[in-house]
């Protein structure tokens, strides 16, 4: 499905799934969405399943949304209580759209929860007390946590709120990140099929071997491997080193939440740091995942030379936190991190033009696809091993990605016959 097509469907009374592959854009349809939405003055909660997510929409997480101390289920003696609570009790009665981002991580069980939870206080037996649902992600990246490992994953589109919710679904088919002739997609795609045979194999055991620049950032499974990279490249730097604090205002509780989510606070750089941009700023010449290298200070701000050869010197950025379409936290800081290692799990929603993968060490469903679809091409990627778990998708997930892509395309079909607003009718 185009893009133009699935915001139609996105701002119509229906609840939709909008999904498809990395770099298909759904990022950049949320957007107009979030925005189209604010334009008509309708409440919309803007939410995430992880706080890293959440704050780069200007969200919250669902469960912070909904007053739930984790993202887990809730009781029926908790119900009665967020019901009895003032504040509450008018958000969940007035809200008119819910958006709930990267759905993939969403328990199950705190999906069900929000089913009861809006059908209570609104003494309401529709679907979510008859609130409008988006939900947005990709079920073949990050999956939710499962203590009990992989085999025992349970996935949101297997809860009967799901079922109940009845989902139109808008699957996203042009590929923007990588070029439908570069080998990595066709890899990427072979995954998406479970049906990696020996050329994907041999492709990507040829960038292990390769040397690659000092400037290329590392993809690693686990916190411990990034923090000590980050330090030992920081410290090997010569030169002053330069402290950016940050600023905040609004509620604190949401100012603090920002700041964890985001790993917002103190920076300290040096000329030569190399920094890697954590959002979207289109306007000032950086995306989610742009990268570059300080080369000096200017007007106590650093000068970042990109990438892509261009200069920038970065101002602080405000981060939001809106509830019912009003800001009630911002924090203003430097979107920047430092670029010599971030986890995959923190690299999701980023393009990348180069980057060494650590794909021996991967533990779960999705962190492969994810470290690999990070890259723009083949050409920009290294990896430091592989295993086979790494190009393993859950067969479950594949299984229901052919009955959405079927669902999207049907959807399509009907439209060319007859019109978007008698689709919607059905």
């Amino acid at each position: 499905m185009d893009q133009e097509t699935a915001i139609s469907i996105l701002l119509s009374p229906r609840n939709v799934f909008l999904t498809g592959a990395p770099g298909s854009g759904k990022s950049f349809v949320l957007g107009n969405i979030i925005y189209g939405y604010q334009k008509l003055k309708t409440t919309v909660a803007i939410t995430a399943s992880t706080g890293i997510a959440a704050s780069q929409i200007g969200g919250v997480t669902l469960h912070s949304w909904m007053g739930a101390k984790n993202n887990s289920d809730l009781s029926q003696g908790a119900i009665e209580n967020l019901s009895n609570n003032p504040m509450y009790n008018y958000r969940f009665r007035h809200v008119e759209v819910i958006i709930i981002d990267e759905i993939s991580m969403l328990q199950p069980e705190l999906f069900e929860s929000l089913n009861n939870l809006l059908q209570y206080v609104r003494s309401s037996s529709k679907p979510f007390g008859g609130v409008k649902l988006i939900v947005v992600g990709d079920f073949f990246q990050l999956p939710p946590v499962s203590k009990l490992g992989p085999k025992d994953i349970k996935y949101v589109f297997n809860s009967l709120a799901w079922k109940e919710a009845g989902f139109m679904v808008c699957y996203l088919n042009t590929q923007y990140r990588q070029d439908s002739r570069d080998e990595l997609k066709d890899i990427l795609d072979k995954i998406r099929l479970n049906a990696v045979g020996d050329k994907e194999i041999s492709l990507l055991q040829k960038r292990i071997s390769i040397s690659y620049l000092d400037n290329v950032i590392g993809l690693y499974p686990y916190n411990y491997d990034v923090e000590l990279k980050n330090k030992l490249e920081f410290d090997r730097l010569r030169g002053k080193i330069k402290k950016f604090g940050f600023y905040s205002a609004g509620n604190n509780s949401g100012c603090l939440t920002i700041l964890k989510n985001l790993r917002l606070g103190e920076i300290y750089l040096k000329k030569g740091t190399e920094v890697i941009f954590i959002v979207n700023n289109p306007k000032q010449g950086y995306l989610n995942g742009s990268r570059g290298r300080v080369v000096d200070f200017k007007n106590k701000l650093p000068l970042v030379q990109l990438d892509n050869g261009n200069y920038l010197v970065v101002q602080y950025y405000n981060f939001k936190m809106e509830i019912n379409n009003k800001v009630t936290a911002e924090v203003w800081a430097l979107p920047l991190r430092l670029a010599y290692a971030i986890t995959i799990h923190k690299s999701q929603g980023m393009s990348l033009d180069r980057a060494c993968v650590d794909l021996e060490r991967v533990f779960g469903y999705g962190m492969g696809y994810v470290g690999l679809s990070r890259l723009r091409s083949l050409e920009g990627l290294y990896l430091t091993g592989v295993n086979k778990k790494a190009l393993k998708v859950d067969p479950k997930v594949i299984r229901m990605d052919r009955v959405w892509h079927n669902a999207s395309s049907k959807i399509e079909r009907l439209i060319k016959q007859s019109s978007i607003a008698s689709i919607l009718l059905l």
